[in-house]
């Protein structure tokens, strides 16, 4: 939802600055304060590193900054039917009522995998991405063998992918 909720928001041509990197826990790709990169950069290292830095960075770039993005996603999935689904955060990581379902996560997938930007990221093996200065480069590698949209994991949530033969009709396996 976040990467989904980014580009309904921030323009191609937006430079994602890291404000706070030191916030970010679990799933990094070492952002460093102040490092500057195209927001289509920065999709990737979300989407197929699950950056957890880089969700924070996209969100304090976004208008209105963090809670205002993780108010937008909850607008967001209440708009696509997703009934019973409460962000509580943009990384994605347990935290107290933050919960969805996989019935919800099939209908974000259903949606998000449409856009061409997501479809493209998500299919990409590796992604080698730069800072607008070219100081700075991330080696990004998709951690999904079977490419498509990743699978999640956290500490309470038993690992689950999502899979679908055609892209129309994701499935959820356990």
């Amino acid at each position: 939802m976040t990467a989904l909720v980014a580009m309904e928001s921030l323009r191609s041509d937006t430079v994602v600055t890291s404000p706070k990197t030191t916030e970010a826990i679990g799933k990094t790709i070492k952002l460093k304060s102040g490092e500057q990169i195209g927001f289509n950069d920065m999709l990737y290292a979300l989407l197929l590193e699950s950056g957890n830095d880089v969700a924070f960075a996209l969100a304090e770039n976004y208008a209105g900054g963090y809670a205002k993005m993780v108010e937008d996603m909850n607008l967001k999935a209440n708009k696509l039917g997703m009934e019973n689904t409460v962000f509580k955060n943009v990384s994605g990581l347990d935290q107290y009522q933050h919960e969805t379902t996989a019935h919800d996560m099939a209908i974000l997938a259903s949606v998000a995998i449409k856009i061409p930007l997501f479809a493209e990221i998500v299919n990409t093996k590796q992604k080698e991405i730069k800072t607008v200065d070219g100081n700075i480069i991330h080696q990004l590698k998709n951690t999904n063998e079977l490419l498509g949209i990743r699978f999640g994991e956290t500490k309470k949530l038993i690992d689950w992918i999502f899979s679908s033969h055609d892209w129309k009709t994701p499935a959820i396996n356990h």
